[in-house]
């Protein structure tokens, strides 16, 4: 009976102190619902017409090439550098604000054929005697400028269209998903909000009047506004990203939940009948060591007591199920344009790679230096060749009517 009261032991010890590992899911990894979508863009203000008006029936002749001309700009001019893009200004490089504008315009017509007059010198009497100075200096023509500014505006509403919606698990594993028209009105909402960068229309605008010096007439009146858009090639098609993350069912703890619980109640209860029948049975062989039919009883509930044991050892010993259960991810329309977007989240920065120094005989060091560029004044220069060609363009075409 001595192996009967080991056998109990065993199970009692196994039973108190038998675990396994606690069972541990990995994290799930985020999923992305993802909507592409076309932009397009309307300018706000709507087209800007140019103006060329004829106000005197013999406008066309008394415009002909071979006229003595001359600028006369407005009171709004004042001192502005003009030095080369990146340059900084100094005290001598002065010249009128509109000094560049006009000295581009007296330009353009000098090419068409048109002696030209300084408008420095014109301006330098003054408007009121602007006129007579022109008479005396031989002037056919004055050209009265009324506006020469660049400004800027915003260029308009950014529209969207064609929306369509999928679900992003990783690179080439996208799937196409439905959603209601409200997550559509939503997120078409969001996109035509987004903060927009470098979106800006800019304009140069001339407007002036061409008077016979000699009678004072009012020949010709022209106005007209150039454009730049700067990041016009924009991708008319994009996409933006939206995270999701998935959660998984609580992992079992202990000894596999019920199962844990039922193993270690056999194991001790088994335990203890075989522990409680081998004592008696000890007892009863040192009375009367004669077989009976109690003793067979009590050798069947040793043996049963034992089955118990073992079998609860067997629940004990039994590894829990670790499969890793699926995660549960939101569904679409609690994410889409809910938060901020990012872009493509698979897409990985270029790592650089650096290469170890080596050792030289000689080395050479040279101090090289390149000119900042002032892009807005580049932009200005930009604009005012455009509306001085227009202007020399809209002349020739008044003497060919």
């Amino acid at each position: 009976m001595r192996h009967q009261l080991l056998l109990s032991f065993t199970a009692m010890l196994i039973a108190s102190g038998c675990s396994h590992a606690p069972v541990v899911y990995p994290p799930a990894p985020p999923i992305y619902y993802a909507v592409s979508f076309e932009r397009v863009r309307t300018t706000a203000g709507g087209a800007l017409p140019r103006q060329s008006d004829i106000l005197a029936q013999d406008a066309a002749h008394q415009l002909r090439p071979g006229q003595k001309v001359a600028f006369l700009p407005p009171d709004s001019c004042s001192t502005e550098s003009v030095s080369p893009s990146g340059a900084t200004q100094n005290s001598t490089s002065i010249l009128m604000r509109c000094g560049a504008l006009l000295a581009s315009l007296e330009a353009e017509v000098a090419k068409a054929g048109y002696p030209v007059v300084s408008w420095q010198t014109l301006k330098s009497s003054g408007m009121a005697g602007s006129q007579e100075r022109a008479r005396a200096l031989g002037v056919n023509i004055l050209f009265e400028v009324n506006q020469l500014s660049q400004e800027s505006r915003d260029p308009g509403a950014r529209q969207v269209s064609n929306l369509r919606f999928s679900r992003e698990e990783g690179p080439g594993r996208s799937m196409p998903v439905p959603v209601m028209p409200d997550v559509a009105e939503r997120c078409a909402r969001q996109l035509s909000s987004l903060p927009r960068s470098g979106e800006h229309e800019y304009l140069s605008t001339i407007n002036l009047k061409a008077v016979e010096v000699a009678t004072g007439r009012a020949l010709w009146l022209y106005q007209n506004t150039v454009v730049e858009l700067v990041e016009r090639n924009e991708e008319n098609q994009s996409k933006l990203y939206y995270r999701a993350d998935g959660v998984r069912p609580p992992p079992p703890t202990g000894e596999e939940g019920m199962i844990g619980t039922i193993g270690k109640i056999l194991a001790v209860g088994g335990g203890v009948g075989l522990g409680v029948g081998a004592l008696l049975s000890v007892a009863e062989e040192e009375e009367e060591p004669s077989s009976t039919p109690g003793d067979l009883m009590l050798a069947g509930g040793v043996g049963l007591g034992a089955g118990l044991s073992l079998m609860g050892i067997d629940y004990l010993m039994t590894a829990p199920d670790r499969t890793v259960p699926a995660a549960v991810y939101p569904a679409e329309h609690q994410v889409l344009c809910a938060s901020e977007p990012q872009f493509d989240p698979w897409s990985t920065p270029a790592t650089a790679t650096t290469q170890a120094p080596a050792a030289q005989y000689s080395y050479t060091f040279t101090q090289t230096a390149t000119a900042d560029r002032d892009l807005s004044r580049e932009r200005a220069e930009r604009l005012t060749r455009k509306s001085t060609e227009d202007f020399a363009r809209a002349l020739v075409e008044v003497t060919r009517r």
